[in-house]
């Protein structure tokens, strides 16, 4: 609640529209009085004219805070290579989407979250391997490996340099597609780099050119249906000098950009944790996604 406050007063944006709407409504109400009182009963005036007033101006600012009040979910349709694309970011759960979703993976596909040393169990990946692969890293492997077959990786690393996980790096943007069906597709996006030391960093040009190679998977496979992306390069991926926002404005123009070239898919949809929300300034996105 004391986010949801700050948000809506203490922006400009904030300040500006709840004033807007305010003043919209208040003058609503002031026009039709006035031409009630001109056309109808032009001899006589409302009874205790301050009340009315006061009134009016309470009942436009309760107007204006919720036309104002940050929502969970902001959406604008659009048109892009002469179809219409609707873009949504919503505040939710990624993994309880039906239908395809991307998930994040480092260079290596590495799922092993035994002890938290390699893959955190409570990250994006950890509780995809928990819930849709019944918390088996040999079932995701397999899945993984029967993708990426045929897919050349750039270097082995030495067991003696990476002591834990997998050795083979596959290139920044590497997509392995999972599942056969639109309805349980899951795009792993290979979009950070595990270090020998097992912690992942990416980079703004990293996730930029991961987000390309995921548009170009997404149109192959996806039969222009629905699909579901997290907001990627926060958290364990250490992309810190780019705030969420900065990252999430990022892949709608990546995806936006793509869409007129070719149409992807007709709807994106932008999952914000719930952790993460107080850090997205709602209003400032939705007029954002009207500049797209």
């Amino acid at each position: 609640m004391k986010n949801t406050l700050r948000i809506v007063f203490w922006t400009r944006r904030g300040l500006q529209t709840l004033a807007l709407r305010t003043f919209a409504f208040f003058g609503l109400v002031s026009a039709i009085v006035q031409f009630y009182g001109a056309v109808y009963v032009p001899d006589k005036s409302l009874k205790h004219p301050l009340a009315v007033v006061l009134a009016t101006i309470g009942t436009g600012f309760l107007y204006g805070l919720l036309r104002t009040w940050p929502r969970s979910k902001v959406s604008r349709t659009l048109e892009a290579s002469a179809h219409d694309v609707t873009v949504n970011v919503v505040v939710g759960d990624i993994l309880k989407h039906k239908g395809q979703v991307v998930v994040g993976f480092s260079d290596t596909f590495d799922t092993d979250t035994d002890g938290n040393k390699v893959i955190n169990a409570r990250s994006l990946q950890g509780q995809l391997l928990a819930q849709r692969f019944n918390n088996d890293p040999k079932e995701l492997d397999r899945a993984l490996a029967s993708s990426l077959r045929g897919i050349a990786h750039e270097t082995t690393e030495k067991r003696v340099d990476k002591h834990v996980g997998k050795l083979s790096r596959y290139p920044i943007g590497t997509v392995a597609v999972l599942g056969t069906t639109t309805d349980e597709r899951i795009y792993a996006l290979a979009y950070s780099r595990m270090g020998n030391n097992l912690v992942a960093k990416s980079s703004v040009h990293d996730i930029w050119c991961a987000l390309g190679q995921l548009w170009s998977a997404v149109y192959i496979h996806g039969q222009q249906q629905p699909i579901a992306i997290p907001l990627v390069g926060t958290g364990l991926a250490r992309v810190n000098y780019l705030d969420r926002e900065s990252m999430l404005r990022m892949t709608l123009i990546s995806f936006v950009a793509r869409s007129r070239e070719n149409l992807i898919c007709n709807e994106l949809t932008v999952y914000i944790h719930p952790t993460d929300q107080d850090k997205i300034n709602m209003l400032e996105l939705k007029a954002f996604l009207k500049t797209l």
